[in-house]
């Protein structure tokens, strides 16, 4: 038990400055003007050119600004990272909460003086702990910037000053502390006042005058600093604190990552020989400027990205970084490439959309990648030719291979002859229409999956039927940054399909499920598409299909497109998990974590020579799992795989599936 001395003391909230009280209030107001012209000096950038900042929906921004912003949701999954700023984020704002409470105490509202009694004690225990949690995330976060842990991490020396600055304002406020307790000589107990009372051997033998001058001075040293930090907020990386943690996350899309958004009057556009997505900052929204300011270097984005990870010469964090400092010398008007963004950067991304879902403040990295595409795709020269190609041969051959339709033909026609399906007629209505998509229908390595999953509907009773004239539904376009060509195969697509009917598209490719269910919204096409583990697992639920068993240890690979872009997790595994005798080992990277195979953002079609392939990267991860077989569910992932030669088994899901299954 602890003895409580309960010693009337009028504390004195300007103890030895009494006449340097304005200071407090001079200081405060400065400061407060400087934060507040910061922040007036960001939204008249983010609306240079007339924009206006719209509020979409207020209840999700409401609540993104909460699980993001303030309960840091993001920011705590990590291990070291997010132990070091939890400590710092809880610290920081219990001191706020300690600061507003001692101001409300010395200017009371409606006569309440919150700290009296023991309530006082109790608070300056908290405030001791908050103190301390402060200083040791600040010193963590002092060893990962010094030391580059990650290497990512740049080693800004703002960076660094401002960390020694907050460690400045923790030691001299418990110093302050100290020399107050002293002052009072009051019999404090070690236990409500633990850094306090274990300073004071540091002052006790100094006379009173020198312990006055030197409390005027750290007083006056402390409050500097602490005015100084507020004032700079908005002009340093501490913007973040506002900026990204409660604007961007209030005005984040509506879908994280976002569909491409369509470019309105393209044809006039074009017609008029005007530009199309980004080359200026001029030419970027309001809301893509708020991302590049709210950038906090981080290098979680950099950190998870495939291509940084096989030396291809993309860093999404750099690229932020670039394009805010492109903003803040207001040099909305200068080409982005080559003098400050190189193009090869913006053709590296695979737009698995790793970095956005890694960012702590909801940055669409994907999102202004594409609007840069855009902008290289219209200016033509800047785009390499294999690039150019892969639009070209969707506009003549229907494919981005630009393959002759003869051997697909042949092959649906055997499909035909097996009657595992039938072609499409008008005034027939099916249970499922299937879409193959380009890989499966163009690569004979991959026409098995195909099979299985006609095979598989067919046994189940299900009326079936394919397209026979199925061309590329436009996402290696629109990924590549032709917004024209995916506009052509949306509108060819939908008339296409609209002459039949049926009650689901199915298909085995998540990046035509992604486009034909997200992005054909734009073009007010609702189509009722499933991912064949959708409809699969649906048919399991009911007891349609029973899978037997089969002694395999296998790995599951998730598909960036099915997986972080569709949120589709659950359903490959629950197939997987009810195929007896199947053994799954999860890689580190897996679920909304995963690594990509490469071929996502056309790269299927092209090939950035720098650095390793990502599949061999990814091949080695799943290697160390030490399994039989790779899963996967997605035909480029497949192809990715297979073409990196390894004695690794990989095998599509539906594959598997098909050899364990008893048809009720």
């Amino acid at each position: 038990m602890f003895n409580i001395y309960r010693v009337q003391v009028d504390i004195q909230h300007f103890l030895y400055v009494e006449d340097l009280e304005m200071i407090v209030y001079v200081g405060m107001i400065l400061s407060l003007i400087s934060l507040f012209y910061g922040v007036y000096k960001f939204y008249k950038h983010w609306t240079f050119n007339g924009e206006k900042i719209t509020i979409g929906n207020t209840k999700q921004g409401l609540k993104n600004a909460l699980l993001y912003g303030l309960l840091q949701r993001k920011v705590i999954n990590q291990k070291f990272a997010g132990l070091m700023h939890s400590l710092i984020y809880i610290g920081m704002v219990g001191l706020f909460i300690s600061t507003a409470l001692r101001a409300l105490d010395y200017h009371p509202i409606l006569i309440i003086n919150p700290l009296q009694g023991q309530i006082y004690l109790w608070f300056k225990l908290l405030a001791n702990i908050f103190g301390v949690l402060t200083i040791i995330g600040s010193l963590m976060a002092l060893y990962r910037r010094i030391t580059k842990t990650p290497q990512e991490l740049p080693n800004d020396s703002m960076d660094i000053l401002i960390l020694i600055g907050i460690i400045v304002i923790m030691v001299t406020g418990f110093f302050l502390d100290s020399i107050s307790t002293l002052a009072y000589r009051v019999e404090w107990i070690s236990f409500y006042d633990p850094i306090g009372t274990s300073l004071l051997f540091l002052f006790e033998n100094m006379d009173p005058t020198s312990l006055t001058l030197l409390y005027r001075g750290l007083w006056l040293f402390h409050m500097v600093i602490a005015f100084f930090a507020i004032a700079i907020l908005p002009y340093t990386k501490l913007s973040h604190i506002i900026i990204g943690a409660f604007v961007n996350t209030f005005y984040a899309r509506e879908y994280n990552p976002s569909y491409p958004e369509p470019i309105p009057n393209i044809y006039d556009l074009i017609e008029n020989e005007q530009t199309m997505g980004i080359q200026k900052i001029s030419e970027s929204n309001w809301k893509q400027r708020i991302d590049y300011d709210s950038c906090v270097k981080c290098g979680r984005c950099t950190n998870a990205c495939p291509a940084y990870a096989s030396g291809k010469p993309l860093s999404p964090m750099d690229l932020m970084i670039d394009l805010h400092t492109l903003g803040s010398k207001q040099q909305y008007d200068s080409s982005i490439w080559p003098e400050h963004v190189k193009t090869e950067t913006i053709w590296s991304c695979v737009l698995c959309a790793a970095c956005v879902k890694e960012c702590p403040f909801m940055i669409d990295h994907t999102e202004t990648i594409i609007e840069l595409r855009r902008g290289l795709f219209f200016e033509e020269t800047t785009v390499e030719r294999n690039i150019k190609q892969i639009s070209a041969n969707i506009s003549s051959k229907g494919n981005p291979y630009g393959f002759s339709s003869n051997d697909k033909k042949t092959w649906l026609n055997e499909l035909i002859k097996k009657e595992l399906c039938e072609y499409a007629q008008e005034g027939k209505e099916y249970d499922y229409l299937y879409w193959i998509g380009c890989v499966t229908n163009y690569e004979p390595a991959q026409r098995k999956t195909a099979e299985s999953l006609l095979n598989i509907l067919k046994k189940t009773g299900a009326k079936v039927a394919i397209l026979s004239d199925e061309k590329c539904c436009g996402d290696p376009a629109r990924r590549i940054g032709d917004e024209l060509s995916f506009i052509e195969s949306t509108q060819n697509n939908i008339e296409n399909l609209n002459k039949y009917k049926y009650k689901k598209l199915v298909t085995n490719c998540p990046h035509c499920f992604n486009s034909l269910k997200n992005e054909y919204k734009q073009y007010d096409y609702n189509i009722p598409v499933e991912h064949y583990v959708e409809t699969l697992e649906n048919l399991l639920k009911e007891k349609k299909i029973t899978p037997k068993n089969i002694e395999l240890k296998v790995t599951y690979h998730d598909s960036c497109y099915l997986g972080r872009w569709n949120n589709i997790y659950d359903a490959p595994r629950n197939l997987l998990s009810n195929i007896p005798g199947i053994k799954l080992v999860e890689m580190e990277k897996n679920k909304e974590k995963s690594f990509c195979c490469g071929g996502g953002g056309g790269q299927l079609f092209y090939e950035v020579p720098e650095g390793e392939r990502i599949s061999k990267l990814r091949i080695e991860q799943a290697q160390k799992t030490n399994t039989e077989a790779i899963i996967v569910s997605c035909p480029y992932c497949n192809s990715m795989f297979k073409g990196e030669n390894t004695e690794t088994k990989i095998m599509d899901l539906i594959e598997l599936l098909e050899k364990s299954l008893e048809i009720n």
